[in-house]
């Protein structure tokens, strides 16, 4: 959790601590995760995902190094706004149609001027963890993202629309002996906190 998710504002690439509760949700995955045999953790650069991930890493006493690739779904302008702002500059349907356009594969609707559309994002955050997966010395790895991150990963690894929140984990498996196929990757399952 962030200040910004109680005040809901819109939150893409600012860079936000996570508050109390969000260290209270990190340190809950620590026994979730602490049989996996997690080696590295590979965190976005936003502090938020780089402070979730410390807190695991270091009950876990494993390293942790940082991928701006693995940055939440930029939202150009719009980054930061409140939810009653947003409406207010752009009219309820708008918002109601923003907020259906993550659970929707065919509708992406920039949420200000230099926004990321989904397709950027998949395609971003797909090359980040099929590069993590190839090029690191881990065999076994964490990735600290974001929730509409990994809502796009699961809507491109399992063709079906799950929105994470705060604390969720999603666990998949790169194939090696598959990597230059179309989809090494396999969905394993959800833990939703």
């Amino acid at each position: 959790d962030k200040d910004w998710d109680k005040a809901l504002r819109l939150q893409g690439w600012a860079d936000n601590p996570i508050n109390t509760n969000g260290r209270a949700q990190a340190k809950a995955l620590v026994p979730l995760l602490a049989d996996k045999g997690l080696e590295l953790i590979v965190a976005s650069s936003l502090l938020r995902a780089r402070q979730t991930a410390e807190i695991v890493a270091t009950a876990l006493h494993i390293p942790v190094i940082t991928d701006s690739r693995l940055v939440e779904v930029g939202l150009g302008t719009a980054d930061g706004m409140s939810f009653a702002a947003f409406r207010e500059k752009h009219g309820e349907d708008y918002l109601q149609r923003f907020l259906r356009s993550v659970a929707d594969e065919d509708m992406d609707i920039s949420a200000g001027k230099g926004a990321e559309t989904k397709r950027e994002a998949q395609a971003r955050i797909m090359n980040a963890l099929s590069d993590i997966a190839v090029n690191k010395s881990a065999h076994t790895v964490g990735v600290a993202c974001h929730g509409l991150l990994m809502t796009l990963i699961a809507g491109y690894l399992n063709n079906s629309v799950v929105k994470f929140g705060n604390g969720d984990l999603l666990h998949i498996a790169f194939d090696t002996a598959s990597a230059n196929s179309a989809t090494p990757w396999r969905y394993i399952y959800i833990y939703r906190q």
